[in-house]
C-alpha cells in the first residue's frame, strides 16, 4: 500500500555528520553509494510498511 502524501525526511545530528564526514575521507571511493542508499532510505524507509500496516 503507498501513502499519497507522506513523504519522509532524513534528520541527520552533529555527530552523525562528524562521523559521515570521517567515514568518506576514509573510503572516498564509497561516496557515490553512501549518497544513493540515504536517497534510497528517504524515499522508501524500512517503516514505511508499518506505517502502512497502520493505515489498512
Amino acid at each position: 500500500m503507498n501513502l499519497p502524501g507522506l513523504s519522509f525526511v532524513l534528520v541527520f545530528t552533529e555527530q552523525y555528520n562528524r562521523r559521515a564526514v570521517w567515514f568518506l575521507k576514509q573510503r572516498p571511493e564509497l561516496r557515490q553509494t553512501y549518497l544513493k542508499t540515504l536517497q534510497l532510505l528517504e524515499a522508501k524507509p524500512p517503516c514505511a510498511a508499518q506505517a502502512c500496516a497502520v493505515f489498512e
